[in-house]
């Protein structure tokens, strides 16, 4: 191995990303398991709905069933950096958090096969999704709670051939990345070496987004009530995510 560099191939992966969820920043207590999970692998990072409120994100979530719209864009670019980050040939993992598996699922239909088919585990941690979700290359999880009305809302579409973990944590990144953090290290790789946190732009749309990139094709009224839903999702809401990587289209 030590001195065999084609040989020398980490089976379970390099450079492993983790997509969070609607009204997710780093710099809320809400996600500081889940942050400190992506720190314990070394994994790059990726906000896609900072900024927004509830609404908006559910919004954005359904909204990328048919555009491209800045969510997507956050999760693109950090697939794409964990890939670059990754030896052709080997894998890297992808865990996501609530509506980040809609975002994960909508930008793995842009990247090139080549990087797509290097994803090896998922791990869907209370996926939020319109879709059907992407299997991992090797290996799907699913971890949800049963009676927990959000999750089991947000489970529709889900994959249907995934390891499902219960998890009592109902729609809480928090407690469930403290229950199951242990448990999902084995399904994550080697560390970045450059290990990145991606959060979306800030704008005038669903949840804080921007939606003036993103809505090609849309008709005129979806704008105007993405304008609507981010000014509503504006009132009472704390302070925005602070971008640490200009993404530039």
């Amino acid at each position: 191995m030590g001195n065999n560099p084609t040989g020398a191939i980490d089976p379970v992966g390099l450079c492993d990303a983790v997509i969070g969820g609607i009204t997710q920043s780093s710099t809320q207590q809400e996600t500081e398991a889940q942050t400190s999970f992506a720190n314990s692998i070394g994994a790059n990072l990726s906000f896609p709905y900072a900024g927004g409120g509830r609404f908006g994100g559910a919004l954005d979530v359904i909204g990328q069933g048919v555009t491209v719209n800045d969510s997507t864009k956050a999760a693109y670019a950090t697939i794409m950096n964990s890939a670059a980050q990754t030896p052709a040939g080997q894998n890297f993992n992808v865990f996501t958090f609530s509506g980040g598996a809609q975002a994960f699922n909508s930008a793995l239909s842009l990247v090139p096969a080549e990087v797509s088919s290097r994803i090896g585990n998922i791990v869907y941690v209370s996926p939020g999704n319109v879709s059907t979700l992407a299997s991992g290359n090797t290996s799907t999880t699913v971890i949800a709670n049963p009676f927990g009305a959000i999750d089991n809302i947000a489970n529709i579409g889900s994959t249907g051939n995934a390891a499902l973990l219960w998890t009592d944590c109902s729609h809480k990144a928090n407690c469930t990345f403290q229950q199951f953090g242990q448990l999902l290290k084995p399904k994550a790789g080697s560390p970045c070496s450059k290990p990145t946190t991606i959060s979306r732009g800030h704008g005038s749309g669903g949840g804080g987004g921007g939606y003036g990139i993103g809505t090609v094709g849309m008709p005129w009224w979806y704008g105007a009530m993405m304008s609507f839903v981010g000014w509503v999702d504006s009132i009472g809401t704390g302070p925005t995510e602070s971008v640490t990587h200009m993404i530039i289209y």
